[in-house]
């Protein structure tokens, strides 16, 4: 039988996972090991030899064929109903999955993520696969749930693995939680100090978490592209830059009404000037922030439950509610 893949060095690895594993159950408990290594070389492989040709200025190649053979190995598992042969399907989709995000190819995840999605429960459950498996597959649907800004579901997939890594693996619950941290300081749910700390995180994070709870943008920039590097290789950079931004708001005008009302208690009905100096004094408008900028920022807030009230522009002033003024962040309406 002719092997469907190129004859390189690479493709004879691929050569022989077609014969090997695609055609035959994958079922006997050595595979997994066998299976395993397999996939973990030609992702490394593909990688390389595919940097070398974007190097020389010539259209990588080796990603997809290695992509096509793990495809058509998801494909027949998902294909077969008799229990403990699809035992390798979550293997090959992380392998396909941690090669896409290396890539830059996201549309390829959507693609395997969407073939197994159809089949769980009806042939399949996640439980049949090992926690080792499983762990890696919901980190990699909670990494690709925060490229897309859905920081809700990225958050659950995201704890699932967090939940299913065991306390031997510190190095891995590490790097979910890297992830996991961002999904909730962007929802206003801020890690405490313990934990940061616990699981050395600190370095990265206590100063930002400082600097958002008290509103401080310009100090949090300063922070944030010290660690520009960190952030960046994880692609978290960005969303750690613009979609803290409106919580940063929040928390700044929290912490302004509180100390307004510590001069005049009880008062509810807060002068707009408030709120634009607190604004220039913490960098997020610049130094010339105008009323206008000011009112928008605010009319977004409480539109999306920030902050309870209503601005009165005939007075130019903000009417906060008593019960509640600012709820907490991660009850807003909408994300």
């Amino acid at each position: 039988m002719v092997s469907p893949y190129p004859t390189t060095g690479l493709s004879i690895v691929l050569g022989f996972f077609h014969r090997h594993f695609t055609k035959n159950v994958y079922s006997a408990p050595w595979h997994s090991l066998l299976f395993g290594a397999v996939c973990s070389f030609v992702v490394r492989r593909a990688l390389l030899l595919d940097g070398q040709l974007k190097a020389n200025g010539k259209t990588p190649v080796q990603c997809g064929l290695v992509q096509t053979a793990l495809n058509d190995f998801i494909r027949e598992c998902l294909r077969r109903v008799q229990p403990g042969t699809e035992s390798g399907l979550l293997a090959a989709a992380n392998a396909v999955l941690r090669m896409s995000f290396e890539s830059g190819e996201l549309h390829v995840c959507t693609t395997v993520i969407a073939q197994i999605e159809m089949h769980v429960g009806r042939t399949f459950n996640y439980t049949d696969f090992s926690k080792a498996d499983q762990v890696a597959y919901y980190f990699q649907l909670g990494k690709l749930k925060l490229r897309y800004h859905d920081f809700v579901t990225a958050d659950q997939y995201l704890s699932l693995s967090s939940q299913l890594c065991t306390i031997e693996n510190p190095h891995v619950k590490r790097t979910i939680l890297s992830y996991q941290i961002v999904t909730r300081v962007v929802r206003g749910c801020l890690p405490s100090n313990e934990l940061l700390y616990k699981y050395r995180l600190a370095e990265r994070f206590i100063e930002l978490i400082f600097y958002v709870k008290t509103g401080n943008y310009h100090e949090y920039i300063k922070v944030l592209d010290r660690h520009r590097s960190w952030f960046m290789k994880r692609c978290l950079y960005m969303i750690m830059k613009e979609r803290v931004v409106l919580l940063m708001y929040r928390n700044l005008f929290q912490s302004s009404v509180k100390y307004f009302q510590q001069a005049y208690r009880d008062v509810f009905n807060i002068p707009l000037a408030i709120f634009i100096a607190a604004v220039q004094v913490s960098g997020l408008s610049g130094e010339n922030a105008q009323a206008d900028e000011v009112e928008c920022v605010l009319v977004s807030l409480i539109d999306q439950g920030y902050i309870f009230g209503y601005l009165d522009h005939r007075t130019l002033t903000v009417v906060l509610s008593k019960n509640k003024t600012f709820p907490r962040p991660l009850h807003a309406k909408r994300k």
